[in-house]
C-alpha cells in the first residue's frame, strides 16, 4: 500500500497541476470513443500504453478478456449494453495478452476444476478455444501453444461478443466495429488481427481492418471491409463532435498567431502578407507532420528580435536559409525521440522557469506601461515599481506623459 500512496502523492504534487482542466472537465460526463474488454493482469496498462486521456475509453476487464454468450447474466453483458446503447460507442475491442493465466489454466484444467470451482466455471466461456486447438492445431506443444490459445482465445470472444443484441444490430446497421487485439508485454506491441490474411499483425504496421461478426475466415472479409467504414450517419456525428471540441482552440491560436505572424515580418522588413502567407505554410506543414491540427508555439515571439538581426546581417535570403536549416534540425530531433529526454525535466523546474520569466516581464512592463524606461535589472525593475507608480500620480518632470499615462 505503501507505495500505491506514494503514486497518489506524487500525482497530486507534480502531475495533475498540469492536466487539471482535463479533470475539471471529466465532472461534467464521458464520451468514450470505444469499449475495451481486456485482461484483469496488473501487467496490462491500457492508459500508458495508448496514451489516452480520463474520458477517452470506456474499460471492462475480467480474468482472460472473456465475453459470456448473451444469455449469461452479468456485468460484461450489462458493460456492453450501456456501452453502445448509452455511451454511443463506435467501436468495440477485445485485447488478449500473451503469457495469459487464464488460458494457460484453461489449458491445464481438469475435470474436476471445471465443474467445481468458480475458476473452472468461468474458464468455460472459453471452451470453443481448446476444441479449435485440437482440431486446427493438434501439432502445437509448450510455449507455441500457449501463444496460440492466447490469439484464437480473443477470436472466439469476438463471435460471443457479435451475438449480443446491440453488437450485432451495430453490426448489421454499420455503425459499430469490433476489432481483435493481442498484447506482448516484453516489447510493448500491440498486435491486430487482419481479416485479408487471418493472422495478426503489429498494429502499427498498418491500419488494420475491423472485423465483421465474426471475422476469422476468408469468406469474411468482404464484410470486414464494409464494417471498417463509417457509416454515413456516423460521420456528420463524428464531425460535429469534432468541430465542437476544436473551434474553441482554432480561434484563441488565431487570434495568437495572426498579429504574431504580422508583428515578426514587418520588424524584420518583410512584407506584412508574408508573414501570413509564411503562418498558413508553416501551420499545415506542422499539423500534417506532427499529427496535430492545433499548434502554436509561444516562444515564437522571440524570434522577433532574433529575426530581425538575422535580415540586418544576412538578408532576407540568408534569414531564409537559416530557417530551413533550423527546420531540418527539429525533423532530425523528431525522428530521433529527443525530446522524450526533457521528461526527466522535473515538473517543480518547468514551474520556477516560467514563473520566474513571467516575474520578470510584468516588472519590465510595468514600467513601459507608465511610460517609464525599464532597466536592464529585473530586480532594480521591481524594487522600482512603486517609485514609477507615484511619480505618475504626482508627475515627473523628466516624463512629461508619464501621468497620462
Amino acid at each position: 500500500m505503501e507505495k500505491l500512496i506514494d503514486g497518489l502523492r506524487h500525482f497530486q504534487d507534480f502531475i495533475e497541476w498540469e492536466r487539471h482542466e482535463l479533470f475539471e472537465r471529466s465532472v461534467n460526463g464521458q464520451r468514450p470513443q470505444a469499449l475495451l474488454i481486456t485482461c484483469s493482469d496488473s501487467r496490462v496498462m491500457p492508459e500508458a500504453l495508448l496514451q489516452i486521456d480520463p474520458g477517452d475509453l470506456f474499460v471492462s476487464r475480467n480474468a482472460g478478456n472473456l465475453v459470456p454468450p448473451p444469455e449469461i447474466t452479468g456485468g460484461e453483458a450489462a458493460t456492453i449494453e450501456y456501452a453502445v446503447s448509452e455511451l454511443g460507442v463506435t467501436d468495440i475491442i477485445i485485447c488478449g495478452h500473451y503469457r495469459c493465466g487464464a488460458v494457460k489454466a484453461l489449458l491445464d484444467t481438469d475435470a474436476s476444476l471445471s465443474q467445481t470451482s468458480h475458476i473452472g466455471s468461468w474458464l468455460s466461456h472459453a471452451g470453443e478455444t481448446l476444441r479449435i486447438l485440437e482440431t486446427r492445431f493438434p501439432e502445437l506443444d509448450g510455449t507455441a501453444k500457449w501463444d496460440c490459445a492466447v490469439e484464437q482465445n480473443v477470436l472466439v470472444q469476438i463471435r460471443n461478443l457479435a451475438k449480443h443484441p446491440v453488437v450485432s444490430a451495430g453490426l448489421a446497421a454499420q455503425t459499430l466495429r469490433v476489432h481483435a487485439w493481442v498484447l506482448r508485454f516484453e516489447s510493448s506491441e500491440i498486435f491486430a488481427f487482419d481479416g485479408e490474411t487471418s493472422e495478426f499483425r503489429p498494429l502499427v504496421e498498418r491500419e488494420i481492418k475491423a472485423l465483421s461478426d465474426t471475422g476469422t475466415t476468408h469468406e469474411n472479409n468482404h464484410a470486414s471491409k464494409a464494417a471498417d467504414q463509417p457509416s454515413p450517419s456516423t460521420v456528420p456525428r463524428e464531425w460535429f463532435q469534432k468541430l465542437q471540441r476544436d473551434i474553441g482552440a482554432s480561434l484563441v491560436v488565431f487570434a495568437v498567431a495572426l498579429p504574431l505572424c504580422v508583428a515578426i515580418a514587418k520588424a524584420s522588413n518583410a512584407p506584412p502578407a508574408a508573414g501570413i502567407l509564411t503562418a498558413v505554410i508553416g501551420g499545415i506543414l506542422v499539423g500534417v507532420m506532427g499529427g496535430g491540427p492545433l499548434q502554436v508555439s509561444g516562444p515564437t515571439a522571440g524570434l522577433i528580435a532574433i529575426q530581425l538581426g538575422i535580415n540586418e546581417q544576412m538578408g532576407i535570403g540568408g534569414a531564409g536559409a537559416v530557417i530551413l536549416m533550423a527546420g531540418l534540425f527539429q525533423l532530425l530531433a523528431g525522428l530521433l525521440r529527443i525530446g522524450q529526454w526533457f521528461r526527466a525535466v522535473s515538473p517543480a523546474v518547468v514551474l520556477g522557469m516560467l514563473a520566474g520569466i513571467g516575474a520578470v516581464l510584468f516588472c519590465q512592463q510595468m514600467h513601459i506601461t507608465v511610460d517609464d524606461t525599464p532597466s536592464r535589472s529585473p530586480l532594480a525593475n521591481l524594487l522600482g515599481i512603486p517609485r514609477a507608480i507615484m511619480d505618475g500620480f504626482d508627475g515627473h518632470p523628466g516624463h512629461p506623459s508619464h501621468q497620462s499615462a
